[in-house]
């Protein structure tokens, strides 16, 4: 297994248990105390111990490049296509209850799901494209 795709695979990892730890903490703290699970997130840092080189390997060749170039194009559209869409229908929804004023508290709801969307999308992505190509 090539790091980028052990790389894509804890990513995945990661953003599914904070997605799994908000769904189990929105009952309990309401939707903004639940943005806790979030910080799940900060495991990603460890992500360059895999890019340890071991004597004799190559790390990284065009092949690698190519799937992380087409796997990043695709988590770049997925994620503002995520962020137009809940950024206008947080506004169309938050309008219709309550016309004229939208809450700021809605905003880090974005950010937090547009990242966890390019996570989410770019490592299934690399998966994908390793085993196909």
């Amino acid at each position: 297994m090539a790091a980028h795709q052990k790389i894509a695979l804890f990513n995945l990892i990661v953003a599914m248990a904070a997605l799994v730890l908000f769904l189990a903490l929105t009952p309990l703290f309401g939707f903004s105390g639940a943005q806790a699970a979030f910080a799940l997130f900060a495991l990603i840092g460890f992500t360059p111990l895999f890019y340890r080189r071991r004597k004799g390997q190559i790390f990284s060749d065009e092949r690698d490049n190519q799937i992380r170039l087409a796997a990043t194009t695709l988590s770049f559209a997925v994620v503002w296509l995520i962020f137009v869409g809940g950024v206008m229908g947080a506004y169309y929804y938050l309008q219709h209850l309550n016309p004229g004023i939208v809450g700021l508290e809605v905003l880090p709801d974005l950010v937090w799901f547009g990242f966890g969307a390019h996570l989410v999308s770019h490592s299934a992505a690399i998966l994908t494209l390793y085993r196909r190509l």
